[in-house]
């Protein structure tokens, strides 16, 4: 941490106690918390989102130093631009790997994101044993929850947002008719991809409109 508790900490230009960025850490971890228990189906949070959540009173600058300094004495961790609790306890079974290449043999037949059921049925495996598995697989990194039970590999979830990253660059919104001819998947599995997207706050509705614009650009990157 910057300084003891009863020291004063300099940043930028702010000066706080420690025992507030103390304080302010002990709230991110039990935010964290409280949000990995409630959302099973996701890995964590973007920046931005995290401290939509957090509601903190203090800079966002601050709230970015608590965090960086979490990051850096692994407190927490971040994958692909999402900040959630260190996994390091999660590790697949030999059963649940032999289980996760079939799923994973699935998706290179289809790019479509997959239900629960279409692993049970296409494995014949029961969901009770596919659905737990999900969530394991997304605290992992390896696909992502589009909607309840309906998993995206994680890679390409990246690349869709790789290529509308791209596309926002050089245009000032995403209308959703264009939005669905990038992501290419369908009318209705493009509308979920995209909810997905402003839920995850990588990107931002504009108000009484269906376009798109970027919120967070440093979310979904490799």
């Amino acid at each position: 941490m910057s300084g003891s508790d009863d020291a004063l900490v300099e940043h930028g230009p702010y000066i706080i106690a420690g025992s507030q960025i103390t304080e302010l850490k002990a709230r991110l971890n039990e935010t964290l918390d409280q949000y990995h228990q409630s959302h099973t189906d996701e890995l964590g949070l973007g920046r931005a989102r995290l401290s939509r959540i957090l509601r903190s009173v203090l800079p966002q600058a601050i709230v970015d130093l608590a965090l960086d300094e979490m990051l850096a004495s692994g407190e927490l961790a971040q994958s692909r631009g999402l900040i959630h609790l260190p996994v390091h306890q999660i590790a697949l079974t030999d059963e649940e790997a032999d289980i996760w290449q079939q799923m994973a043999a699935l998706y290179t037949q289809n790019t479509m994101p997959l239900w629960v059921t279409d692993f049970s049925k296409q494995l014949g495996i029961e969901p009770d044993v596919i659905r737990p598995l999900c969530h394991k697989l997304v605290q992992l990194g390896y696909i992502t929850a589009v909607v309840k039970d309906r998993y995206v590999l994680t890679e390409h979830l990246f690349s869709i947002a790789e290529t509308i990253r791209g596309y926002l660059a050089e245009n000032e919104m995403l209308e959703t008719a264009e939005a669905r001819q990038l992501i290419n998947l369908g009318r209705k599995v493009s509308i979920q991809i995209l909810e997905l997207f402003d839920r995850t706050g990588f990107t931002r509705r504009v108000f009484k409109s269906s376009s798109r614009v970027i919120r967070d650009g440093g979310m979904y990157v490799l």
